[in-house]
């Protein structure tokens, strides 16, 4: 675990103004990703149990597309103003970049579910990466 830690942090660090040096930067968002799922699967395992589960959820309403009277629609692609981060995809890099998912209607308690336990992952990561919070294996 100890080496999943500091490939986290070393493609956190920012070297010339690029992500971990060598390799290209979404390579590497996309690596940060991973390794976060990864941790949060080691550490915090029921998290990241239900952060998966909200995920599944969510894709499957979007490959049926169904229509929803009520709901939160899916957030336009974008281009950031800033550098990406792995905690700026609630479900993969892959959903986030695809600009076809736009505009697309899901249940609002499944957003806010996602939303919820997405911020709950980025805390306990962050917190794990700065050695505040122990990993809670169970």
């Amino acid at each position: 675990m100890e080496a999943l830690i500091e490939r986290m942090q070393q493609l956190a660090t920012h070297g010339g103004g690029r992500w971990g040096g060598g390799g290209s930067l979404s390579l590497q968002q996309d690596e940060a990703y991973r390794l976060a799922q990864a941790l949060g699967r080691r550490c915090f395992p029921q998290l990241q149990r239900d952060l998966e589960q909200a995920r599944l959820e969510f894709m499957e309403l979007l490959r049926k597309h169904r229509a929803m009277v009520i709901g939160d629609v899916v957030g336009p692609h974008r281009k950031l103003s800033y550098r990406e981060r792995w905690h700026d995809h609630q479900i993969t890099p892959e959903v986030t970049r695809d600009p076809a998912l736009a505009g697309l209607i899901v249940p609002r308690e499944l957003s806010q579910r996602l939303i919820r336990l997405h911020k709950e992952q980025i805390s306990k990561i962050t917190d794990l990466l700065a050695r505040r919070e122990p990993c809670q294996r169970s």
